[in-house]
């Protein structure tokens, strides 16, 4: 884990992986729970998930297996590869690898709830406020990044001395298993599934 709390803006230091593992378990049964009682879906979690906790999140009648990817602080720095920092959001390529080569039909939820509007460091323009879930296969990010449409970040500060951990480098991610590059995509590239300009399980 890094020395350095990189971002005061958050509640869990980015770097702690398994923090972030026990946060993303509780975002699952709330999102479960939520849109059970504020949507026309029928979500129940993976069964697949008790005996292996990387298997897919979520089982959807008529989606099949989804993942949730449950983002709460803005990407502030988006306008650089042509996206507003309000609309961004990221995906981690190593989750895109596991996603191309073990699940090449699997959906992905998005659940946008930003915590904070504003960035730590004030060269950046705060953000509006966004609520909303959206929905996209995986074959629809996979059109967006095969054709460059969905531009590469990367985390400078995971970066590793080259020819260290190149297997797990080529994976995406560094030795602590945090991703090492994201994917950027914009909301209006997704499908729209509930949207609100407050949060509207509160």
């Amino acid at each position: 884990m890094a020395n350095v709390w990189r971002n005061s803006a958050v509640s869990i230091d980015t770097e702690d992986k398994m923090r972030w593992c026990r946060e993303g378990e509780l975002y699952e049964q709330m999102f479960v729970e939520k849109m059970n009682l504020h949507s026309y879906l029928s979500i129940q979690i993976n069964p697949e998930k008790t005996n292996n906790p990387m298997a897919p999140d979520l089982w959807v009648p008529g989606y099949g297996l989804c993942d949730l990817k449950a983002q709460r602080t803005p990407f502030f720095t988006a306008s650089r590869y042509g996206i507003s920092p309000n609309e961004a959001i990221t995906l981690n390529m190593k989750d895109v690898i596991r996603y191309r080569e073990l699940y090449p039909e699997l959906g992905i939820f998005f659940w946008i709830n930003w915590q904070n509007n504003e960035a730590s460091n004030s060269r950046f323009k705060p953000v509006d406020y966004k609520w909303g879930v959206y929905f996209a296969t995986i074959k629809d990010v996979l059109s967006l990044i095969d054709t460059g449409v969905a531009k590469t970040h990367e985390y400078q500060h995971r970066k590793q001395p080259e020819g260290e951990g190149s297997r797990l480098q080529s994976l995406g991610m560094n030795k602590e298993k945090n991703a090492t590059k994201s994917f950027v995509l914009d909301c209006n590239w997704l499908h729209p599934v509930i949207s609100s300009e407050t949060d509207p399980w509160l």
